[in-house]
């Protein structure tokens, strides 16, 4: 079973309009509203990959009802704590004029969470957790939460017997991995600079210097997540760069998502990196994960170089 928490959720509204040009009026041509959050994503994702998943979220009051509802409505068993706030609303405007991204905006997160609401939901979480389970660890966390509260359910997973990976930010990313409890991580390019002794200009650099202190830090699969460049991580023992050509992105929004919840999937298999790069291909290229066909992205996968970093 995989278990995806997110402690911090929102609508996203992705709006796909005819035109763009500061000062001038264009028309909608579609508006589409999502539940959301890392974790829901990583769900939503492996609901569709066919894996059994569960959703534990914390979510705003106001809008929590809608909230569940979209989330139930697209299959996932959720878990939802609600917390004083609105559910936050997130903005992605696209237009066949500018590529796969005319625009991202995210809302403002939850500020005063109590902490008895993120005991009751971590309670929840492990009382679950059966032997062999995967918890992914999604997103930022809200104003109330201490900067541990990700490495204190680390703990609490591992401890259960849980594989614990984690896709989170800032000083709870290092809180975290520092536990020694978290096989796997994913940061982004962004995200690894939270990492001690991790810099450099060039991100290629930086995420080589990222999946080095995962490493020192006991993860045993690091990897850095370089949108189209693609992902660095560790084969054989050596740093690698992998990645997976999209010839006509559609969706770049989720696409990290759609990355861990194929590596998730693909656990127990021969190689879950590989796998994992071909669902956010899937992703980027606009298919439904529920009925894409994955050989050819798998054979891009394969046939691409792999370059040594």
């Amino acid at each position: 079973m995989i278990r995806a928490v997110t402690l911090s959720t929102g609508f996203d509204h992705m709006v796909h309009v005819d035109h763009i040009e500061p000062g001038g009026v264009g028309h909608v041509l579609s508006w589409v509203t999502q539940a959301s959050g890392k974790g829901i994503g990583v769900a939503r994702a492996v609901h569709q990959l066919g894996a059994p998943c569960v959703a534990y979220a914390l979510v705003g009051e106001i809008g929590s009802d809608r909230f569940r509802a979209q989330v139930e409505a697209d299959g996932i068993d959720v878990r939802i704590f609600s917390a004083p706030g609105r559910v936050r609303d997130n903005l992605t405007l696209t237009n066949d004029n500018v590529a796969a991204l005319a625009g991202h905006a995210v809302g403002s997160r939850l500020t005063s969470v109590p902490s008895e609401v993120v005991d009751a939901l971590v309670d929840c979480l492990i009382a679950d957790i059966q032997p062999g389970d995967i918890v992914t660890l999604n997103g930022g966390l809200p104003g109330g939460p201490s900067v541990d509260t990700w490495a204190r359910i680390a703990e609490q997973a591992y401890s259960e017997g849980a594989t614990v990976i984690a896709d989170i930010q800032g000083e709870a990313f290092v809180s975290a991995v520092a536990t020694g409890k978290v096989s796997a991580a994913k940061p982004n390019e962004e995200e690894v600079r939270a990492l001690p002794g991790v810099a450099g200009a060039d991100s290629l650099e930086a995420a080589v210097a990222g999946v080095r202190a995962l490493r020192g830090f006991g993860v045993a699969d690091p990897m850095v997540t370089l949108g189209a460049r693609g992902v660095v991580h560790i084969v054989d023992d050596t740093i690698c760069l992998s990645h997976c050509p999209v010839a006509d992105p559609r969706l770049v929004v989720g696409a990290g998502d759609a990355f861990l919840a194929g590596y998730c999937a693909g656990l127990g298999g021969t190689d879950p990196v590989r796998f994992a790069l071909a669902v956010a291909a899937a992703h980027v290229s606009g298919l439904d994960l529920g009925h894409a066909d994955f050989a050819s992205f798998l054979d891009a996968v394969r046939t691409a170089a792999l370059e040594h970093v």
